[in-house]
Formats: structure tokens, sequence, C-alpha cells
């Protein structure tokens, strides 16, 4: 619950800008998170009328534990939507059926990576639960491009610009047990 309040919090700081990356770091009595959010804004027309539109991607990497174990989990967190609250149309939609891909594109290749354990849904965001190494194949990638699934039985492709990808690598690949006394020794 918390991490939701968070990620919703968070995100509403967001709003105000076009395009937003950075990397978090914490860590609290029973927990350690590091990730990396990406906020993106867009024009798109629906319906004869411009308006302007949202997508959201944060990758996190989080190490839970109790007295006797320790757990750790990665996400890739997807939301997306109208900017204007009165703005009921959609351009994106979360699927079962049909899911984002990330795509990459490497020596003039194109090759799909399907995102398939999905952890939670709703309405407007999705998250995947992924493994440590699950982008991997971006990392050295010439391009990387979310890919959407559209209301209107297309896709809609955005490219995520390189640092962002070197984010996504430094919170999958970050050691959570050396974060944790980092941040609890400074």
């Amino acid at each position: 619950m918390k991490r939701i309040l968070f990620f919703v919090l968070g995100f509403v700081v967001f709003l105000q800008m076009t395009a937003f990356a950075e990397i978090q770091k914490s860590a609290a009595s029973n927990n350690t998170e590091i990730r990396s959010d990406y906020f993106m804004q867009y024009e798109a027309e629906t319906n004869g009328v411009s308006d302007k539109y949202y997508w959201n991607a944060v990758v996190l990497s989080l190490r839970s534990f109790n007295q006797m174990n320790a757990y750790e989990y990665r996400y890739l967190m997807l939301s997306a939507g109208p900017l204007n609250q009165d703005n009921k149309s959609k351009i994106i939609v979360f699927s079962k059926k049909n899911q984002p891909t990330l795509e990459i594109i490497k020596q003039g290749k194109s090759k799909v990576i399907p995102i398939n354990k999905i952890d939670q849904i709703g309405t407007n965001y999705m998250w995947f639960r992924i493994k440590k190494d699950a982008f991997k194949e971006t990392y050295d990638a010439d391009r990387v491009y979310l890919v959407f699934p559209t209301e209107n039985n297309s896709t809609k492709k955005f490219e995520i610009p390189k640092t962002i990808v070197n984010e996504w690598e430094t919170v999958l690949s970050t050691d959570m047990k050396k974060l944790r006394a980092e941040i609890m020794n400074s």
C-alpha cells in the first residue's frame, strides 16, 4: 500500500513536466528500494480534438525482509492517461490480451522483447514482475522503444532515451544488500 501511495504522490509532482527522469534510493525499517522514474507527456488527437496525455515508466528493485527471510522483487510499472481530468478518452489501453512490449534496434535489426509476468492491472496502469536480467538486451541496443497497444487496435511507440536505459541497468543490477548498508551508514 505504501508503494502505491509513493507512486501516486511522485506521479502528481511530475505532471507539470514534458519529460522527467531520476533515480531515487530509499530505505525504511524493513525494506530498501532503488527506482528509475520516467514520465513523458505527449499530444494526441481523439475524435478530432487535440489533447495532452502522459505515460510513466518506473523500474523498481525492492528488498523486503523480516526476522527470518529477505525477498527481492523487481518491477516495471507503467501508467498512462489524459492530463486533462475532464477528458475521458484513452489512447493507451492496458489489458492482459494486448500487453506493452519493448522493441530494440541493434545493428539495423528489430527485435521485440515481451514483458510477460503481470503482477497488477487496472484501467490506467499495469505492473510487471521482472527478472534482474529482463532488459539486458536493451543495454547495448542502438534504440529502445516502449510499444503500447492503443484504443483503436493499433500501437503507439515511444523511444526510450539512452540515459533512461542506463538508469534501468543501474536499478536492475544494484546489489540491494550493499545499497541498504550504504544508505544506513550515510
